[in-house]
């Protein structure tokens, strides 16, 4: 009888799934304090530079985004976004944004994140952020 034992390279954490899509008040109030706590536990583990920590978010985070130059977060959820953009800037994390095939809206957030004064941070698109995440684990066979 053979067995395997694999060890798993984790690239990034996604924290809730499109939790600023305005649906649920408190799953918005709650969404920084549990991404800090996620950041948080991989730098007690001296994990934090290794794994990424980020959020998949809507294109319903959207105020507008046709012309996609023009694109703006909607106020109500700016209010959440804004500190969790200055989060993960500070981390050096990437805006999930779960647009596809809509890859248009790449462009929407770029703008968005202009707007919201974060002109530099990375945009990453994908029908399911969370999913990518997850995916970008690689297994490697244990020595």
């Amino acid at each position: 009888m053979s067995s395997h034992f694999y060890l798993i390279d984790i690239k990034g954490i996604a924290v809730g799934n499109e939790a600023l899509a305005g649906t649920d008040q408190e799953l918005e109030e709650v969404l920084f304090g549990a991404i800090k706590n996620v950041h948080n536990a991989l730098k007690m583990l001296q994990l934090e530079e290794k794994i990424e920590v980020s959020t998949p978010n809507s294109v319903a985070v959207f105020a507008n985004s046709i012309p996609p130059l023009y694109c703006t977060f909607k106020d109500d959820v700016l209010v959440y976004m804004k500190p969790i953009l200055e989060f993960f800037s500070q981390i050096n994390s990437p805006f999930y944004i779960n647009a596809y095939p809509f890859l248009a809206y790449k462009n929407a957030a770029y703008a968005a994140l202009e707007a919201a004064g974060y002109p530099k941070m990375e945009v990453r698109v994908s029908e399911m952020a969370g999913l990518l995440l997850a995916m970008r684990m690689k297994l490697e066979p244990l020595s």
